[in-house]
């Protein structure tokens, strides 16, 4: 679900007055057009800072997902996400403050420089430990609703932290780091689900099924230690038919995440996705503080490919 933006200075004064009590005066604030999920996302200048606001009334129906993102920001923050400075809710509103993340938005495109560097952030979320269940959801609370009967049972054994939103606006990529944003749908499961869903958005950029699949294909190979037989790494046999699905369904990317998550899970259980759900990735974070040498650039030499 989509909302409406509105620009800082349209916030109730008494909401401005809370804010800078945080931040000092606010010299200017410059809205920030992309994303869909908050009616107030601002760039707020003060005269020796810069601040990242966001936020939405808080009795929006999508006032859940904010509160998911500032559950989950001590368990991301500072290594994969701007940290949280503060949180303001004052008259009807519920507004977040983070540290500035200065970068671009990632480019998807089948011949980006870009996706080494999204692969390596693709990685990040599965060296992170695991929040407590009163912070994030399973993938089985998430999505089993709309899985066939028994399939959810082969997703409780995945213990992996996922961002599940890899939109490319969701990800910065700045001259001394790089960043993964908004933290909505954070969720506990499978490691290969992210991956998966990373798939689906290059596909959305323009890639195949199979160039998509190649892209992606070592993060479940290194995070599983094992790969599908037949087809790509990632998709096996069911390439064809999930580039088939996708293809008749374009927009189906956008629906994973809200009620009507069922497309999304067709694609990540129906076509047989579920061969990829052994989740190694304790033990493999176990041993590697950082991915093998090679592994996001030279699959045929990565040791946990065998």
């Amino acid at each position: 679900m989509s909302m409406s933006r509105i620009d800082w200075e349209h916030l109730p004064e008494h909401v401005h007055h809370a804010v800078e009590a945080h931040t000092g005066p606010v010299i200017k604030a410059e809205t920030v057009s992309d994303g869909k999920n908050s009616q107030i996302a601002a760039y707020v200048f003060t005269a020796d800072q810069l601040v990242f606001v966001k936020g939405m009334p808080s009795d929006h129906p999508q006032h859940p997902s904010q509160q998911r993102e500032a559950a989950i920001n001590p368990y991301v923050a500072p290594r994969l996400a701007p940290t949280i400075l503060w949180r303001v809710q004052s008259g009807g509103w519920d507004l977040l403050g983070f540290e500035n993340a200065s970068g671009r938005h990632a480019d998807y495109g089948p011949s980006s420089s870009d996706l080494p560097r999204v692969l390596r952030l693709a990685g990040e979320p599965a060296q992170v430990d695991t929040p407590p269940a009163s912070v994030v959801r399973t993938v089985e609370q998430r999505w089993a609703a709309h899985a066939d009967p028994g399939t959810a049972e082969r997703w409780r054994a995945g213990r992996t932290l996922l961002h599940t939103d890899f939109a490319s606006h969701n990800v910065l990529l700045g001259e001394t780091r790089d960043w993964l944003i908004d933290w909505a749908w954070p969720t506990v499961g499978p490691a290969w689900v992210d991956p998966v869903v990373l798939i689906l958005r290059l596909m959305e950029a323009g890639h195949t099924a199979a160039q998509a699949d190649a892209v992606c294909g070592v993060l479940p190979a290194c995070l599983a230690r094992r790969r599908p037989r037949g087809g790509g790494v990632v998709l096996g046999r069911q390439r064809a038919p999930v580039e088939e699905h996708y293809r008749a369904r374009p927009r189906t990317v956008e629906a994973a995440h809200g009620p009507h998550g069922g497309a999304m899970v067709q694609l990540l259980v129906g076509h047989g996705l579920n061969r990829c759900a052994h989740d190694a990735s304790t033990a493999w974070r176990t041993r590697h503080a950082h991915p093998p040498s090679g592994c996001l650039s030279r699959k045929a030499t990565c040791p946990e490919l065998t």
